[in-house]
């Protein structure tokens, strides 16, 4: 019997949070969402460095820096769910294992902030790009414990030519565009 072997990569996604439209933005707020964002994964252990794009104004993406377990020992863990892909999409499956949780954190941000200011709480759009290839993710995406199975396979099915040639050292991006706050209605 052969021992499997558990390796540990790092993994770098670069985290944009902007708004939707630069014209009509409520800056403040999109900052906000974004330091805390920032925060609570700070404080779940991941590694942020602020990445310079050499651009004047406007809101620097952050590199977020998380370890990842091999495909293997995930795909072990939901094996009754995805045993037929596990050779196919399991980059796209490790890829999408660490991107979720970041994924998750803008969404609980932008939530906390709206509901912090008493403001209406907006669908973020958050696209996550692979090899510059986007796909867009929305929060019900992230509910089901097979998330990263199911995105890696929408991926596939979108882009099978990026799919088959992604690994765990891929490009990735999260790309969150937060939309204009409006107020609430008073009664």
């Amino acid at each position: 019997m052969q021992k499997q072997e558990n390796t540990l990569e790092q993994m770098v996604v670069l985290l944009e949070i902007t708004p939707e439209d630069p014209q009509d933005a409520d800056i403040a707020f999109v900052d906000a969402v974004r330091r805390d964002t920032i925060e609570a994964l700070q404080k779940e252990g991941y590694r942020i460095q602020l990445s310079y794009t050499g651009q004047r104004g406007g809101v620097a993406p952050v590199e977020i820096f998380t370890t990842l377990t091999n495909a293997a020992s995930y795909l072990v863990a939901h094996k009754d769910v995805i045993e037929e892909t596990m050779n196919d999409i399991s980059a796209l499956i490790t890829i999408f294992g660490g991107v979720i949780p970041i994924i998750k954190h803008v969404f609980k941000a932008n939530d906390h902030r709206a509901l912090k200011e008493q403001v209406l709480s907006q669908p973020i759009k958050i696209a996550t790009i692979i090899e510059g290839v986007p796909i867009f993710v929305e929060a019900n995406d992230l509910e089901q414990a097979e998330a990263a199975l199911k995105l890696a396979r929408r991926y596939q099915a979108q882009y099978p030519t990026v799919a088959a040639h992604v690994t765990t050292k891929s490009n990735v991006r999260v790309k969150g565009n937060i939309p204009k706050k409006q107020a609430r209605r008073r009664r």
